[in-house]
This record gives C-alpha cells, sequence and structure tokens, in this order.
C-alpha cells in the first residue's frame, strides 16, 4: 500500500462491525463472542481518515472492555494507524451503534497512545522507518 487510494481503500475496509462468532463457537473454552465495530468520524472535525473503535463481548455491547479512536496518516510511503485513548470514554459506551451519540467527541479529548502505532503494508514495509518506529506492529 503506497498510492493515495491506499489509505481510502483500507478506510473502506476497516469501516464496519466485525465478529468472531464462528471462531467462538467452534471453540468456546478458549475464544469469547466479541464484536469490533468501528465508526468514521467527521474528516473536518478530526483532520482526516478516523474511527471510533468499540471492542465488546455480544452480550455486553453497550458495555465495551476497550473503545479508542484511530487515525489513519500517510508517512513517507507509510500507512499508519494511530491509537487514541478517549478522556471520560465511558460517557460513549454504545456509540458505535448509536453514532449520532459521537457528536459529543473531539480532538480534544483524544490523548495519543505511544507505542501502539501499526504500519500497514506487504513484507516489504517490515525495513522500519526510524520517523515511525516506537514500537510499532508490523501487519
Amino acid at each position: 500500500m503506497t498510492n493515495s487510494d491506499d489509505i481510502t481503500t483500507l478506510a473502506r475496509w476497516m469501516a464496519s462491525d466485525f465478529s468472531n462468532q464462528q471462531q467462538a463457537f467452534d471453540n468456546p473454552p478458549l475464544f469469547a463472542h466479541v464484536r469490533a465495530c468501528l465508526r468514521p468520524l467527521p474528516s473536518d472535525k478530526f483532520g482526516g481518515i478516523s474511527f471510533y473503535l468499540e471492542q465488546a463481548y455480544q452480550y455486553a455491547l453497550n458495555r465495551p472492555y476497550r473503545t479508542r479512536v484511530l487515525m489513519l496518516k500517510q508517512d513517507d510511503g507509510e500507512l499508519i494507524i494511530e491509537n487514541y485513548a478517549i478522556e471520560n470514554a465511558e460517557e460513549l459506551f454504545g456509540a458505535s451503534r448509536d453514532p449520532h451519540r459521537l457528536q459529543s467527541l473531539t480532538p480534544e479529548r483524544l490523548t495519543r497512545l505511544c507505542g501502539c502505532n501499526f504500519v500497514v503494508g506487504p513484507p516489504s514495509f517490515a525495513i522500519p522507518n526510524p520517523r515511525t518506529l516506537d514500537a510499532s506492529v508490523w501487519l
């Protein structure tokens, strides 16, 4: 992934409600049924492509165990997903499935989580870029 269309393609793939239902049903002792819901956020408000993420057990969708804002960036030919914690995140619990509630989410409520970037690309991207190397995860 290196051209300007790649970030748009990645964003389209990410904007969804994901489930590991089959994995959980196939092996219940090892896997709980989890949902990860990513809702796009307004680009004019957050300065680019970003998502509100909720990860929750299927039986407790309105009580997620993880909320984040993910921001997609391009830097020197790499696609980077930056992770942000949300101040007072519990106020937004359930908002991934009730998107009008996300209107109260502002960039001022976000804190970047250092060392939690994802660098997205083919295996040739596994050569670290010193500018983005902060214990990033290589996909």
